[in-house]
């Protein structure tokens, strides 16, 4: 049976920048992947996600936050 990661992303709307991170419920922060001082483009983060073999799966949120749930292969 396929076992699977899951990556939760949640986006401050209003600063533009990655808030929190997690991997199988494990918090997690690559600095080198997600600048918090950096303004996020939706789509280039979804590109990088995509190439590294995360599937979107699910999103929602509110005029101010987004959370974003990825999943992929282990």
């Amino acid at each position: 049976m396929q076992k699977w990661e899951y990556l939760r992303i949640v986006v401050n709307m209003d600063e533009r920048v990655v808030d929190d991170v997690t991997v199988n419920d494990v918090k997690v922060f690559d600095q080198s992947r997600f600048k918090k001082t950096k303004e996020v483009e939706l789509s280039d983060l979804f590109e990088k996600l995509g190439g590294e073999g995360w599937e979107l799966v699910n999103g929602w949120g509110s005029q101010s936050w987004e959370v974003f749930y990825f999943k992929r292969p282990k």
